[in-house]
C-alpha cells in the first residue's frame, strides 16, 4: 500500500466518485481503507492475487536444480535483497540458531541492493558452509519442496506470494506478522509459525519451535493453509472477479 501523502489523498478523493471498484488483498487491506473515508465503501472488495497457476508450478516442480537438495536440511528464504525483506534480522536470528543446530543451512533467493552487506555479514561471522545466495532464479519450486520451511522477515508483505506459494508446495511458513498479509493467510498462527516483526529473539524462538515441533503439528498447519491456497489460484480470481463485476 502507497504512502498516503496530502497530494495522493487529495487525488483519491477527488476521484472516488468516479472509482468503478477498488479491490483489495486481503480483510486488512480493505479495512485500513475503510478507516481513511476516501472511498465509499461499498466499492471496496476483496479480491486476493492470482499468484497460483497451477499448471506452471506443475511444469516446474518436474525441473532438475543444479543443487544437490535431497540430502540437504535447510531453510529458505526467496526475496529481493532490499531493506522491505530484512534480511539482516534473519541472518542474526540464523547466526544464534547455527550454534545448537550447526547441520543446518539457509538458502536465499533473490538479487538487490543490499547483496553486499548481507555478503560481509556471512563472511564476518563465518557462515560461509551455513548461509548460501543463490542470486535470482527463474524457478524457485524444486528449492521450495526440498526444504524444511519457508521463513520471511519482511517489514510488510500484501499477502505474501511466496508464502503462498510454499503452502501449495505443502512447507510450512516462518514469518513476521507484518502488515497486511501474514496473519490473515496464517490463520494467527493456528497455520504457521507467526514472530512479532522485527524482533529476533522471538524469530530465534519460533524457528526452534518449528524444528522441535513433530510431525503431526506440523501437518496440521500446513493443511489448514493449503485449504486457504485457493483463493489465491488463477480461476478462482477470475471467478471472484467476474461476480465482483457483476454484482457493482
Amino acid at each position: 500500500m502507497p504512502k498516503l501523502t496530502i497530494l495522493r489523498k487529495f487525488l483519491w478523493k477527488f476521484v472516488s466518485n468516479k472509482v468503478f471498484l477498488i479491490t483489495c488483498p486481503s480483510e486488512q487491506t480493505k479495512k485500513d481503507l475503510e478507516k481513511l473515508n476516501i472511498f465509499p465503501k461499498n466499492k471496496l472488495k476483496i479480491l486476493y492475487d492470482p499468484i497460483i497457476k497451477v499448471g506452471n508450478i506443475t511444469q516446474n516442480l518436474k525441473q532438475n536444480t543444479h543443487l544437490n537438495l535431497k540430502e540437504k536440511k535447510y531453510l529458505l528464504n526467496i526475496g529481493r535483497l532490499t531493506n522491505q525483506k530484512n534480511h539482516m534480522l534473519l541472518l542474526k536470528a540464523f547466526l544464534e540458531i547455527s550454534k545448537t543446530n550447526s547441520e543446518l543451512l539457509l538458502y536465499i533467493i533473490g538479487a538487490g541492493e543490499n547483496k553486499k552487506k548481507i555478503q560481509s555479514f556471512i563472511e564476518l561471522n563465518n557462515l560461509q558452509k551455513n548461509i548460501f545466495l543463490l542470486g535470482h532464479l527463474n524457478n524457485v519450486f524444486p528449492i521450495i519442496k526440498n526444504s524444511l520451511a519457508v521463513i520471511s522477515t519482511s517489514l510488510w508483505e500484501d499477502p505474501g506470494a511466496v508464502m503462498v506459494e510454499a503452502s501449495y508446495c505443502n512447507k510450512n511458513v516462518i514469518s513476521s506478522n507484518c502488515p497486511n498479509g501474514p496473519e490473515e493467510f496464517l490463520s494467527n498462527g493456528k497455520g504457521g509459525y507467526l514472530f512479532q516483526n522485527k524482533n529476533k529473539k522471538d524469530l530465534v524462538d519460533k524457528i526452534k519451535l518449528f524444528l522441535n515441533e513433530n510431525e503431526k503439528d506440523r501437518f496440521s498447519k500446513i493443511l489448514l493453509c493449503k485449504k486457504k491456497v485457493k483463493n489465491y489460484t488463477l480461476f478462482q480470481h477470475y471467478k471472484n472477479f467476474s461476480f465482483l463485476l457483476n454484482l457493482s
